[in-house]
């Protein structure tokens, strides 16, 4: 990695609003190609604060393989977003070429109608079934840390949300005891084609972190959790979006102003150019 481009990737890195106001400036390929040079991750933390019609035009410019990488580091909302605003080719093909662990939760919410609970909801989060002992749940929890969601959600065998617990009864519960009876049951829940307006007036909302998405048998597909619930009500409440620069603030200018000059100075040197790997 050149010098010019290390630094915009660091820049872009450490402010990635400011990074998705300076790229959505620019022609759809050669911000495309910037994004194909980064890291996934980088460019992941980028792209989910770009505007997604800009995001998912560079995700259709990129080799599919790069796509694939950078949508697989993506939050699960935001990628089934920007898919959803790609052509129905370009986001089959980028599906195709993801680790079928990735490409499953996300076929899954691509079922369901875009602003409904089921398109945001996150299928990957946590579960246990009701008869497990709590000693095999701590030691699966430990394995699995990174799918909880506030809480663990309580299954029957048949799939059926029967309760919930959350980490802090769980580590307390005798270890030998089995999840019923550490378990809770007065959590709501919300139906997945419960459009995004309903979803922010849920009363539960007012006792919960998250909630679980329940088809009409009561069979857990996932959980929706706070995080997005902000989300949803600052899209209701946001104004016109800010001018780059916004974050970084006057002691960064220096930064901001290198930052800029060599991500520009890389997209100028190489528009135009082929690459390796592109379609």
């Amino acid at each position: 990695m050149n010098s010019d481009l290390l630094i915009s990737s660091q820049f872009i890195d450490a402010h990635p609003v400011d990074a998705a106001g300076i790229l959505e400036q620019l022609p759809i390929e050669d911000t495309a190609a910037f994004l194909e040079e980064v890291s996934p991750r980088v460019a992941a933390g980028v792209m989910e604060r770009m505007d997604s019609m800009t995001a998912a035009k560079c995700l259709g410019r990129m080799g599919v393989n790069r796509a694939a990488g950078i949508v697989g580091s993506l939050r699960l909302e935001i990628a089934s977003l920007l898919l959803r605003r790609s052509d129905d080719r370009t986001g089959q093909v980028i599906l195709e070429a993801m680790p079928r662990d990735l490409a499953e939760p996300l076929r899954s919410v691509l079922d369901f109608p875009e602003g409904t609970a089921g398109s945001l909801m996150d299928p990957r989060v946590f579960t246990l079934f009701e008869d497990s002992y709590v000693k095999e749940a701590v030691k699966q929890l430990r394995k699995r840390p990174h799918h909880l969601i506030y809480y663990v959600y309580v299954l029957n065998r048949d799939q059926v949300f029967t309760g919930y617990t959350d980490l802090r009864e769980l580590m307390l519960a005798d270890p030998n005891l089995r999840i019923s009876s550490a378990m809770q049951t007065d959590m709501g829940h919300l139906s997945p084609r419960l459009h995004r307006t309903a979803i922010l007036v849920h009363p539960d909302w007012h006792r919960f972190h998250a909630l679980p998405v329940l088809n009409e048998k009561g069979v857990f597909l996932g959980a929706l959790g706070y995080q997005t619930l902000r989300r949803l009500q600052h899209e209701e409440n946001r104004g016109p979006k800010g001018e780059p620069g916004t974050e970084a603030g006057t002691a960064l200018a220096e930064l901001y102003r290198i930052g800029v000059a060599g991500l520009l100075k890389w997209v100028a040197s190489t528009a135009g150019s082929p690459r390796e790997g592109g379609r």
